[in-house]
């Protein structure tokens, strides 16, 4: 709740900076396309639990406790927005990067996943696969020389993949699924100088259907230092909390997920 607040209020403060000081006549020509590519170290906690139509409710399993994976890794992030139109007013925005886990551990329970059940002290091997793409169009409802503030809707679309192998015992299961999730949210950014800005935003999901239910939270702040015209130095966090459930045609995926990081990246303006 924290992390949002304080998103919500860099957000307010990226509307509200210069609008108060600039005339309506006063607008800053923005880059039309900027790409934004670097280093993402994410923390991340996560837990899993498969059903199976045939053997019932499957076993939520944590990844650090349950599966031994790292918590902690370092990917490559893009992040562009891309805005269309003279009047300022149109935007995209889209991200994507991708999280992959492998782990050995011995069991220290007997679980049950989707139509498997690994037994107590059996050698487990587990893959984990996370890719995340987001595509958001922002209409921009406030804009001056120094800021500018919109309402988004887009998809978050979550890439799931975890197998789980006891080659001691012959037995291998494994749920992949592509998560579509439509999004509302909010984009604002402020120019503090002419060589400094700062960007937040926030993408939030709340549904409930017969495939799908559960929620989403994704925050964003960053800062941005103008190195020339077209390239900027900028370090950013993010955080994404999500609690989903995907019901497919025989059995149940339910995914509790939360991952944090510093993002530190060059941005690319033209």
């Amino acid at each position: 709740m924290f992390k949002f607040t304080l998103t919500l209020a860099a957000l307010a403060a990226a509307a509200s900076a210069g609008a108060a000081a600039q005339g309506p006549d006063s607008i800053r020509q923005r880059p039309t396309f900027e790409l934004a590519l670097g280093g993402f170290v994410t923390d991340h906690d996560a837990a899993i639990r498969f059903d199976s139509a045939a053997l019932g409710r499957g076993t939520e399993l944590d990844f650090a406790d349950d599966l031994g994976f790292d918590l902690s890794k370092t990917v490559l992030r893009a992040d562009a927005i891309l805005r269309l139109g003279d009047s300022g007013r149109h935007r995209f925005d889209a991200s994507y990067f991708r999280l992959s886990r492998a782990s050995t551990t011995v069991l220290e329970e007997t679980i049950q996943f989707g139509d498997q059940v690994f037994t107590y002290s059996a050698d487990l091997d587990s893959q984990f696969r996370l890719a995340i793409a987001k595509l958001n169009y922002t209409y921009v409802v406030s804009r001056g020389m120094n800021h500018e503030f919109g309402v988004s809707a887009g998809v978050f679309m979550a890439d799931v993949d975890l197998g789980l192998t006891a080659p001691d015992f012959g037995l291998s299961e494994r749920e992949a699924v592509t998560l579509p999730l439509p999004t509302v949210g909010l984009r604002g950014q402020t120019e503090i100088t002419e060589r400094w800005t700062l960007k937040a935003s926030t993408d939030l999901f709340f549904l409930e259907t017969d495939d799908v239910a559960g929620s989403l939270a994704d925050l964003r702040l960053s800062a941005e230092f103008a190195v020339t015209d077209h390239v900027a130095l900028g370090a950013g966090y993010y955080y994404v909390t999500s609690d989903i459930e995907y019901t497919g045609s025989r059995d149940t995926l339910s995914l509790g997920y939360d991952y944090s990081g510093l993002v530190v990246f060059l941005n690319f303006r033209m």
